[in-house]
């Protein structure tokens, strides 16, 4: 278990190039990021283990959920929905 508390420990640094190549993996992964941050990121990645293990699951996560496709709520999702919120606002009154 150390390991994973090593591994997991980066993400709690406020190293700012963990926390810049988290924060912009998304638009890295869809190149939509201007060259020089572009490249910084992927230096970034190319050195450090935990944050391209981030970027690559957060790559898998967004690949699976798009072979998904898109769905359709039940149809008494919003009616439930508002239901739920009124309940809320009663306790909360």
């Amino acid at each position: 278990m150390p390991r994973l508390d090593r591994f997991f420990s980066v993400f709690r640094k406020k190293d700012s190039e963990h926390v810049e190549a988290r924060g912009l993996s998304s638009d890295y992964l869809e190149d939509n990021l201007p060259s020089s941050l572009m490249e910084r990121v992927r230096t970034h990645l190319e050195k450090c283990g935990p944050c391209t293990a981030f970027v690559n699951g957060l790559s898998a996560t967004i690949r699976m959920l798009s072979d998904m496709g898109p769905k359709e709520p039940p149809p008494h999702l919003k009616s439930h929905i508002y239901q739920r919120v009124q309940e809320e606002k009663k306790k909360h009154s």
